[in-house]
């Protein structure tokens, strides 16, 4: 079931612990975790086996922004879960303990989570509610850039490094990335 918004009970946050703790050590080991993931659905990870977004227009996260946001995940929790791509074959934390999971939309939400993780107000091991889905790296590129635009202070240079990346890399025309991303023409060109 897809999870919406969440809003969660400290009991419902501990059966939600449970389930994950049991769902990991059933997989047994990381290769079982990777075959076993949803191709497209909700799931619950760790903070640690997910990483940040090697293709994210953003690179610039406003210390202010994110000190607010992990203040208002600590008060009402997670409102959205992240959107992640599968965990990668070949591709292990340094413990070996898990498959890392790619994150495609909702690094400030994964970033505040972690400095709620460093505060020691959220436990390491409470899992994220997250959004499994396969996809390209062209898809990958093109929902992060969708989900950035669609909040106001993304950096004008930010979003023309994404506009020429989907060019170059993927060779699309400005007509094809302004309709996949639901601008004119004329805002891809400019």
């Amino acid at each position: 079931k897809p999870l919406g918004v969440l809003m969660t009970t400290p009991a419902a946050d501990a059966a939600l612990e449970a389930m994950a703790l049991f769902r990991r050590r059933a997989a047994g080991e990381a290769i079982a975790a990777i075959l076993d993931a949803p191709d497209d659905g909700a799931a619950l990870l760790p903070h640690g086996d997910i990483a940040p977004d090697l293709l994210n227009p953003r690179t610039d996260f406003a210390e202010e922004g994110l000190i607010q946001l992990a203040d208002s995940i600590a008060a009402d929790g997670l409102l959205q879960p992240l959107l992640v791509r599968p965990a990668e074959v070949n591709r292990l934390r340094a413990d070996g303990d898990a498959p890392i999971h790619r994150l495609v939309a909702g690094e400030r939400r994964w970033q505040a989570i972690g400095r709620l993780i460093a505060d020691r107000r959220r436990p390491a091991d409470r899992p994220v509610p997250v959004t499994i889905r396969a996809m390209s790296n062209e898809t990958h590129l093109r929902l992060a850039l969708i989900e950035n635009l669609q909040r106001r202070d993304l950096k004008p240079l930010e979003e023309a490094r994404a506009y020429r990346r989907l060019r170059d890399e993927f060779a699309l025309s400005t007509a094809q990335i302004a309709e996949q991303i639901g601008f004119t023409q004329r805002v891809v060109q400019q």
